[in-house]
């Protein structure tokens, strides 16, 4: 039985033959780099070079090469898998290919592997599950093979041109893990409210399982979301080479959010793997971060923004200060009304936003056509005191109406594109960043201390404000031109 998480619940794909060609080089051109020294190569992406690939094989800008032997086409009747349970140890061969799945499977306390070269064919809106709520363990494992730079994959599809399977669903006791493979024409968006050619859902607290291990994936032309993790799920560290493209190609009418070819909660976001996530119906990652996270959390740059369904909210359990660090180039789009919530007086937040001039980090508007206050901006209630760093970091579109009122000696009610309550920086950490078109100032100093300052308006940018650029902070209680107006640097 599925357990349905709360979470979001443009093309039709060709012959699998002729997707297994276009995946060659999909992947290694994808990847950033910006946490590894080393590229991917080969397997689903193929290795690129000077003249591509052609057919699954790597080019060698015009030298002659030697090349292997691609998958043959089945051409028997190939395996009928229609048995609900699977409870013993399998191996899908690709002498046995093709392997028709006509109706949804269950892999409980055993382990499925799939050889390279095999091809699994999943009926219309039907699933492979993996693993169950409690129990022994279950897998699916899938190893294609580059073979003298031909590509081998393990292939997963649908019946054929618009027909779209379920997903491969990884329970709380599965794992899924896939490496040179390829995926065609999953997500059907008749299956339930979590959609999503793979789909994995963990326990409901930390840690989070990283049940979903992803090297040299092709996963193209998916009904709906590509990759959904909800709960506390996350990618396999190793994962790496993962390339989204096609998703979003049916839309249910009021269904936006299965246009995206990765969703996932706050648990999953550090262990977002490298690859290619465009060409899809919207070239981004969706984030439920509603929910508070009480862990470390890394942003990074992954070649797409990252748009929150709401509220994105990290505090720590205790005193204890969580990390959340985002990479240069990141940008974070937030819907009406809600806000990116920073830690709070009992649990403190630090910030490492390390942008660059040709990089910034940017937090804006979801909307198609912004404009000043469609969101609230960043709300940050608790930090230590040092160690933060706020830099070439642009926060534009903010300013809707934040609840907040009473901090700090700027107007009363605290509307800004970044609001500091209830904590002192030690220096003026934030430099080199941009408040732009928010409905109310660009940085609220909402602190009451012994000492005056920091300023925090040098080597910062504020336009089209509609209050304060800096509110200044209370000294003992007391404002410095008293209750009458505001004080602003």
């Amino acid at each position: 039985m599925k357990r349905h998480q709360r979470f979001f619940g443009h093309r039709k794909h060709a012959a699998v033959f002729v997707t297994l060609a276009l995946a060659a080089g999909a992947v290694a051109s994808g990847c950033d780099g910006s946490d590894s020294p080393e590229e991917p190569t080969g397997g689903a992406g193929g290795t690129s070079s000077s003249s591509g690939t052609v057919n699954g094989s790597a080019g060698t800008g015009g030298s002659p090469s030697t090349q292997g032997s691609p998958c043959p086409e089945p051409t028997g009747a190939g395996t009928v898998h229609d048995t609900f349970l699977i409870e013993a140890d399998e191996t899908w061969t690709a002498e046995g290919s093709p392997h028709h799945v006509p109706s949804s499977i269950a892999i409980r306390g055993a382990t499925v592997t799939v050889e390279a070269c095999a091809v699994v064919v999943i009926g219309e809106d039907q699933t492979i599950e993996i693993g169950d709520s409690s129990g022994e363990p279950a897998a699916l494992r899938a190893t294609g093979e580059v073979d003298a730079g031909t590509l081998r994959p393990a292939t997963f599809t649908s019946e054929g041109e618009g027909s779209y399977f379920g997903s491969l669903w990884v329970d709380v006791t599965g794992s899924l893990e896939l490496e040179n493979t390829v995926i065609v024409g999953g997500g059907s968006v008749n299956t339930g409210t979590m959609n999503g050619a793979i789909v994995a859902i963990g326990p409901l607290g930390l840690p989070a399982n990283d049940s979903v291990h992803l090297v040299d994936v092709t996963l193209s032309d998916s009904a709906g979301i590509g990759v959904h993790l909800g709960d506390f799920t996350a990618f396999s560290a190793a994962s790496d080479g993962l390339v989204i493209e096609g998703a979003g190609a049916v839309t249910p009418v009021g269904s936006e959010e299965t246009l995206y070819p990765l969703a996932v909660t706050t648990a999953a976001l550090s262990s977002i793997p490298r690859g290619d996530y465009v060409n899809n119906a919207r070239d981004a990652v969706l984030v439920d971060a509603a929910d508070r996270y009480p862990a470390d959390v890394v942003l990074r740059d992954r070649g797409v923004p990252y748009v929150s369904s709401g509220d994105f909210h990290l505090e720590p359990d205790g005193a204890n200060a969580l990390d959340f660090t985002i990479e240069a180039g990141v940008t974070v789009a937030f819907p009406g009304d809600s806000r990116l919530a920073l830690g709070s007086a009992s649990g403190p937040v630090r910030v490492v936003a390390q942008g660059t001039a040709a990089k910034p980090i940017v937090f804006t508007s979801a909307k198609d056509t912004k404009a000043a206050g469609d969101w609230v901006g960043v709300d940050w209630g608790g930090a230590p005191a040092g160690g933060n760093v706020f830099d070439f970091v642009r926060i534009e579109y903010a300013g809707a109406p934040s609840q907040i009122a009473s901090f700090g000696c700027g107007p009363n009610v605290n509307d800004a594109a970044l609001i500091l309550t209830g904590w002192r920086p030690d220096d003026a950490f934030i430099e080199n960043s941009s408040f732009v078109e928010s409905a109310g100032g660009g940085i609220v100093s909402g602190w009451d201390s012994d000492q005056a300052g920091p300023d925090l308006t040098s080597n910062n940018v504020f336009e089209g404000l509609a209050a304060c650029s800096v509110t200044q902070p209370k000294v003992d209680g007391a404002c410095p031109g008293g209750d009458a107006t505001p004080d602003c640097y």
